[in-house]
């Protein structure tokens, strides 16, 4: 019987950790990475809007509120659009600003929320009936460039810590 660790098994040859890879696979790796934060971000805020939406229901439903379960799916569907942008900015822009050293994360989180706040200026006149805000002034855009900057802190923060 030989002896379990001979000489031959131990030797590692130059390319045995070489792993071939189709281009299908290879183009469904990249998808999957680029795809990863829109899901995620369409995903965050239709959870939040659905948790909201919780308490919204049985009120609804008790007072035969119609109108009010069709805000609450109108809601629902803006903004897993807005939390796809924001997963989007993040997935073109994002990843490549997190290379910068230092404040890369942070630059990323600005850059995200932003997106999600300009999303946000376009998307409302489809929150009410009678729409706020207009994108054509300059007053949404200051906002969400304030916002921006705040929030896109405290997401770059987090992107400091974790990898996305």
């Amino acid at each position: 019987m030989p002896p379990l660790h001979s000489r031959k098994q131990s030797r590692v040859r130059p390319h045995d950790d070489v792993v071939v890879v189709s281009r299908r696979q290879l183009v469904g790796q990249q998808l999957r990475t680029f795809f990863k934060p829109i899901v995620l971000g369409a995903g965050f805020l239709a959870c939040f809007v659905i948790i909201r939406g919780a308490f919204v229901v049985p009120w609804a439903l008790a007072f035969r509120s119609w109108s009010t379960l069709a805000s609450l799916g109108r809601a629902l569907m803006i903004a897993s659009g807005l939390g796809a942008v924001a997963g989007a900015v993040y997935a073109i822009a994002g990843r490549w600003l997190r290379k910068i050293p230092k404040v890369g994360a942070y630059a990323a989180g600005i850059v995200t929320a932003c997106g999600y706040g300009a999303a946000l200026v376009f998307a409302a006149p489809f929150l009410d009936d009678e729409p706020r805000l207009s994108w054509h002034t300059a007053d949404p855009w200051l906002i969400t460039i304030v916002i921006g900057l705040a929030a896109g802190i405290v997401l770059g923060r987090q992107f400091a810590r974790k990898s996305l």
